[in-house]
C-alpha cells in the first residue's frame, strides 16, 4: 500500500465533497477533479488506500465506492479487500448499499490525517 500523499489527500477530499453532493463519480473525473495525473492505477492505488487505511480501519463507511467506471456507472472489481467473495446476484445490493451508507456518513467529522 502506497504511503498516502498530497494526491491521496485531494482524492479523498474530493469523495467527501461527493458524498455531500450525494452523487458517484467516474475514476478519470475523480482524477481531474483531485488535480492528480491521470493513471488507472494510480487512481486505484490512492482509492486502496483510502478503503484499506482509512475506512476499514478505522470502521467506516467505504468512501471509494463512490468511484465508478464512467460508462458503466458502477464500481471496478477490486472495490472490495480480495478476501471478500460476494456472490454475484448480491454484488449490485451490496454495493448500492454501501453508497448509501458513504452518503450519509459526516465525512467532515473524519480527518484524513487522524492516526
Amino acid at each position: 500500500m502506497p504511503i498516502p500523499n498530497e494526491s491521496t489527500r485531494a482524492i479523498f477530499q474530493a469523495l467527501t465533497q461527493c458524498a455531500r453532493n450525494m452523487r458517484t463519480i467516474g475514476y478519470k473525473t475523480l482524477a481531474e477533479q483531485a488535480k492528480v495525473p491521470w493513471s488507472r492505477k494510480a487512481v486505484a492505488l490512492h482509492l486502496g488506500y483510502i478503503r484499506d487505511e482509512i475506512c476499514v480501519k478505522r470502521g467506516l463507511p467505504h468512501l471509494n465506492q463512490l468511484a465508478v467506471n464512467a460508462k458503466s456507472k458502477r464500481p471496478g472489481d477490486s472495490v472490495l479487500p480480495s478476501k471478500f467473495k460476494i456472490p454475484a446476484d448480491a454484488q449490485e445490493r451490496l454495493w448500492r448499499g454501501m453508497v448509501l451508507q458513504a452518503m450519509a456518513y459526516p465525512w467532515d467529522s473524519v480527518s484524513f490525517d487522524q492516526a
